[in-house]
Formats: C-alpha cells, sequence, structure tokens
C-alpha cells in the first residue's frame, strides 16, 4: 500500500538503471511467505488492499482500469484458477468466492473487461453470474481446456471451451472471443529496387487461423500525420522456405508486394515523410494488422539502397530503413536540385547554456562557387529561426562556425540544418543536415532571470539529423529533482 500509493500520487518517478540495487536472499529454512503460501487464506487480505489501494488514489477512466487489469489478471483470476479448486469446498463456498464475486462487480469494469484475454473474461462473467459450480468446474480444468482449438466463424476466431455455445451454460460468444489475441508470425524475406518500385516478399498468418482465402494488404502510415493510411495489395505465394509442421495449413502464407511511391497512394505519388510499413494479414475474413519489418532475412537481402524516383511533381529519393526496434520505414523526401551538401558538420557543442555552437569545414567546391552559408533551425510549425555563419580559411580548408542561441527559440522540436545560396539569383540552394553525433548532452537556462527552460538533443529520422526539443521546466518538478540530489 506504501510503495503504491506513492507511485499513483507521484508527478514524477525516476529509475536508477545503471547498477544493480535490489538484491534477494533467501532464508536458508526456506519459509518466506512467498514461497510458503499455498493457500488463499495467506492472499486474501493482501488482494482485497491492493484493489482498494488503487480504487481509493485513482477514479474511474481508462488509468485506472489500466492498473486494475493487472491485479484483476495476477491477483484474482490466478489465484482463482490455481488455488480455488484446493480449498475444501466449504471455505472455497463460503469463505473466498464471495470475495472473488465482489471484486468482479465492482472493479471489473465493461471497458477492462474487453480488454481482458478469454479465459479471465470467462471467469469474470460467471463469478458476476454469482455461478460457484461453474466456476469451480472452469478452474478445476483449466489447464486441459487451455489447449482445445478455435473455430473461425464470421470473421471472428473462438475458443472452443466446452462452455461455447452450449445452451444449457448460456455464456455469450464474448467470452470465447480470441481474435484480437493470436499472433501474428510475420517474416520480411527480400526487399529490392525493380527500376522505381520497391518490391518486398515475405509470410505472415495468423496463428491457429488456417491460411485459406489470403488477402493480405501492406499498409502505409504517414509519421505523425492526421491523413488516411495508404494500402497496397499483396499476391499470394507458397512461402520461399518451408515453415516447418505448418506445411499444409499456412502454405499460402507467402507472398510479394511492389510500392511504386510515384502511385501509390491512389494514384498520386507518397507525400514527402517518413511513412511506416504494416502488414493487415487476412485469412478466412479475419483480419490483424502488425508492425512489418522486425523480423527478416539477415544481410543485404532485406537492406535496399536509396533510390531517386521520377514522378509527375518532380524527383523524390526514397531511402528504405529499419527503426531502432527492427521495423521497415520510408523516408520520403523531395529532391529538386540534386546536388551535393556544402559542408561536412564535425562538431556540436553547447558554448554557454543556452547557445549552440556548430563548426565544421566547407567543401572545395561550395569554396570555389562562393554563396552565403547559413545555420537554420525549423520549427514543427513552419517557424525558422537562421543565424549567420562564419567562415576563415584553417589549413588546407575553410573552416565555419555558427553560434544558434537556443534560448530564444520557442517551445517545440526544432531541426537544425545548414542552408547556402548558390552564387547566382537561379543557382540550386545546396543543403547539409547538422548530425546528431552523440555527445550532445541536454541543456537547462533560465528565461527572463526566472523561468526555468531545458533543450534535448533527439536523433531525427534515418539519417539522425540533430534536432531539439524546447520546453520550460515545471517549477515544482525542478525542486523535487534538486533535493532529491
Amino acid at each position: 500500500p506504501f510503495t503504491a500509493a506513492a507511485y499513483l500520487n507521484a508527478s514524477g518517478i525516476s529509475v536508477v538503471a545503471d547498477y544493480d540495487c535490489y538484491y534477494v536472499r533467501y532464508r536458508e529454512n526456506r519459509n518466506n511467505l512467498t514461497l510458503t503460501a499455498a493457500g488463499l487464506a495467506h492472499r486474501v487480505d493482501g488482494t482485497r488492499l491492493c484493489f482498494e489501494t488503487v480504487a481509493r488514489y485513482l477514479e474511474p477512466g481508462p488509468r485506472r482500469d489500466q492498473i486494475m487489469r493487472r491485479h484483476v489478471e495476477w491477483e484474482l483470476c490466478g489465484p482463482l484458477r490455481a488455488l480455488l479448486p484446493r480449498e475444501s469446498e466449504r471455505d472455497a463456498r463460503e469463505r473466498f468466492f464471495p470475495e472473488f464475486r465482489h471484486w468482479a462487480r465492482t472493479y471489473v469494469t465493461d471497458a477492462l473487461f474487453q480488454r481482458l484475454d478469454a479465459p479471465d473474461r470467462l471467469l469474470i462473467h460467471l463469478l458476476r453470474a454469482d455461478r460457484f459450480d461453474d466456476v469451480l468446474t472452469v478452474a478445476r480444468n483449466a489447464e486441459r481446456d487451455g489447449r482445445r482449438g478455435h473455430l473461425v466463424d464470421k470473421g471472428r476466431v473462438y475458443w472452443l471451451h466446452p462452455f461455447f455455445r452450449d445452451h444449457a451454460a448460456a455464456v455469450p460468444d464474448v467470452c470465447f472471443d480470441v481474435t484480437d489475441r493470436l499472433p501474428v508470425r510475420h517474416h520480411l524475406e527480400s526487399a529490392g529496387w525493380q527500376g522505381g518500385v520497391l518490391r518486398l516478399a515475405g509470410h505472415a498468418y495468423i496463428e491457429d487461423v488456417d491460411a485459406l482465402d489470403p488477402a493480405t494488404e501492406i499498409v502505409l502510415r504517414k509519421y505523425r500525420a492526421d491523413r488516411p493510411e495508404v494500402r497496397v495489395p499483396t499476391t499470394p505465394c507458397l512461402p520461399a522456405h518451408p515453415l516447418p509442421g505448418e506445411e499444409r495449413r499456412y502454405e499460402m502464407a507467402g507472398f510479394t508486394a511492389e510500392i511504386d511511391p510515384a502511385t501509390a497512394d491512389d494514384g498520386a505519388p507518397l507525400e514527402r515523410g517518413l511513412w511506416n510499413v504494416h502488414l493487415d494479414v487476412r485469412a478466412q475474413g479475419v483480419s490483424r494488422t502488425v508492425r512489418f519489418g522486425g523480423h527478416r532475412e539477415g544481410g543485404e537481402a532485406t537492406h535496399p539502397a536509396r533510390r531517386r524516383v521520377s514522378t509527375p511533381q518532380g524527383p523524390v529519393v526514397v531511402v528504405p530503413y529499419f527503426t531502432p526496434y527492427g521495423n521497415l520505414s520510408l523516408d520520403v523526401g523531395e529532391v529538386a536540385h540534386p546536388v551535393d551538401p556544402p559542408c561536412q558538420v564535425l562538431r556540436a557543442l553547447w558554448r554557454t547554456r543556452s547557445t549552440l555552437l556548430v563548426g565544421g569545414r566547407l567543401t572545395d567546391e561550395a569554396v570555389r562557387e562562393g554563396g552565403t552559408l547559413r545555420l537554420r533551425a525549423e520549427g514543427g510549425t513552419g517557424t525558422v529561426h537562421e543565424v549567420p555563419v562564419r567562415c576563415e580559411p584553417g589549413g588546407s580548408t575553410t573552416v565555419f562556425t555558427a553560434r544558434l542561441p537556443v534560448g530564444r527559440l520557442g517551445t517545440g522540436r526544432w531541426t537544425l540544418t545548414l542552408v547556402m545560396d548558390g552564387p547566382g539569383e537561379d543557382a540550386p540552394c545546396r543543403t547539409a543536415v547538422v548530425p546528431h553525433l552523440g555527445r550532445l548532452a541536454a541543456t537547462r537556462w533560465l528565461r527572463f532571470g526566472c523561468r526555468p527552460y531545458y533543450a534535448k538533443p533527439v536523433a531525427l529520422g534515418p539519417a539522425r539529423a540533430l534536432g531539439l526539443d524546447v520546453a520550460p521546466i515545471k517549477v515544482v518538478t525542478g525542486v523535487r529533482r534538486r533535493l532529491r540530489r
């Protein structure tokens, strides 16, 4: 009750993760309560306190349901299945069942009920209905019934428990629906360019659903954009590699797909930006959507290079890349003038707490052509802040430095680039990404002499461009951190 109350009421929680700070040593006689509490008598009071603590500090709603779900699964349904059948029938009926029934009726909302796995939903339904004998039957046979198969019906998958559609049991189908819980197995076998088209090959299937009438689609969703998704059909085929033990059941789980960036968006080119690749895996009318690319072949088979693609609006460069979680994404960027960057960034450091210094060297071509170099910070709303760059000879090359007053930037995320105008009015503009070099730490400063702000460096996109998240520090949070130190 003490730690839980602290968690539920804290405005911030810090995690010590750079060394081990919790150690366990069992008693020599092994009489720890956690090892010897084999019956419900040792658990009921603690379980009751779990539920009451959460109810005391959280108002009804999604956050409370999220915490309650853990207790329903681990403190209610788990012990009920494992321990209730071990008790005498009298204790089970008169002492423990009323407590479990009270928790199910009081703390399991309808929204939480829908988020539980099917075996837990069945138990909660029976508890709410005050059906002690059926609860005991389900608990006693839980291990055996858990291995029963599934039925596909009208695009939904149901657990074939003995109570399923048994008129005498009278349990609604929702207690057995496992459609959204079935694992999706998928694998990216190859990815490569054929002209201006990205061709993907792999396999995907929903576990325990025969791959009959497959209609899997590639789904492209633009990162942090409120716009309709783009769907690309796939062509079913045999998997490139046999699936061990499942050849017949999932023999049509293979697929190929072609993503044409020039026409993928219902005949129009893909918009500029980052697109995440998903799979909508379909078979027998059952549909599950998952992120794609996390499971793939090694080597260069699934690492296509960037490709310049022609579109009616002009050329674009498409960069397939894998996120830190290993999933496939596409970076679609405009290339109005395919020119080389004018400079190379070698360092980025804090000159003062609120001034960022960016330095490097110009390319020989940029020195010959001339032009004006500027450091640009662009906000998420389109706001641009630019500062001039100082260039001077540095041995055999020309070096540059720029000082960006980060303290003058507004709240939000800012992307940094270096921009050089050409020597003529119609000359192309050259740009260079300021990279996230990994050594730049976050900084803090006082704005107007009293308001604390911070800037946190972040790496953006496959090019790992340097971005700055700028925001005020909550005064109360800052004071607490200082006191902890």
